[in-house]
């Protein structure tokens, strides 16, 4: 299984790119497992991805979020959740450089007839990628993930992930604490290769 990152040189319509659905949920025991999507591209501009989950009544801390392995030495991490915060970083070798202001984000809440919704677009600008190019041609290693370690416990991804160390986890359930387990992360990143379009 892959994930192909369309690759256009302008801001593409969002809507017209691959999704992701979330499926993988291996450690629901009471079969709460909201349907979430992913839909990521690559412009001149940066990093572009739409995340939405379906939840009617979600809690303030059900998140979205994914990871981007894009070197062994770089890594982009972001998560936002119900209550629009959002945190993201980009991690070069072992020094993470906060990149939350400088990330362009737009939330959004709705209803269609697939139910109740709510998201965020995200765009990590290029300049802060040391290796956009690659990313553009190459594309990365990555995952994307649906989860809530309170309230409505569950933990999804796009590819098989082994959540026990962040289901065990007892830091605060926040999107800083989701990013700082994320960032380890070093199972359950699958290929996500470029695609021009």
């Amino acid at each position: 299984m892959i994930y192909r990152i369309g690759v256009t040189e302008k801001m593409p319509n969002m809507d017209g790119v691959s999704v992701a659905k979330i499926k993988n949920y291996p450690l629901e025991k009471e079969d709460y497992k909201p349907f979430a999507q992913f839909r990521a591209a690559i412009s001149n501009e940066g990093f572009h991805i739409k995340m939405t989950s379906f939840e009617a009544k979600p809690s303030a801390h059900s998140a979205l979020a994914f990871v981007l392995s894009i070197s062994e030495e770089e890594r982009i991490v972001a998560a936002v959740d119900n209550a629009r915060n959002l945190s993201a970083v980009v991690v070069e070798g072992s020094v993470k450089k906060l990149i939350s202001a400088e990330v362009k984000v737009r939330s959004f809440v709705g209803e269609d007839l697939q139910g109740i919704y709510w998201g965020a677009e995200i765009t990590v600008p290029a300049e802060f990628i040391a290796k956009f190019e690659k990313l553009k041609q190459n594309g990365c290693r990555g995952n994307f993930f649906k989860l809530c370690r309170s309230e409505r416990v569950h933990f999804g991804s796009f590819f098989p992930y082994d959540f026990a160390d962040i289901a065990a986890s007892e830091l605060p359930d926040s999107v800083d604490s989701t990013v700082a387990l994320l960032a380890k992360a070093d199972n359950g990143l699958g290929e996500m290769p470029s695609l021009q379009f």
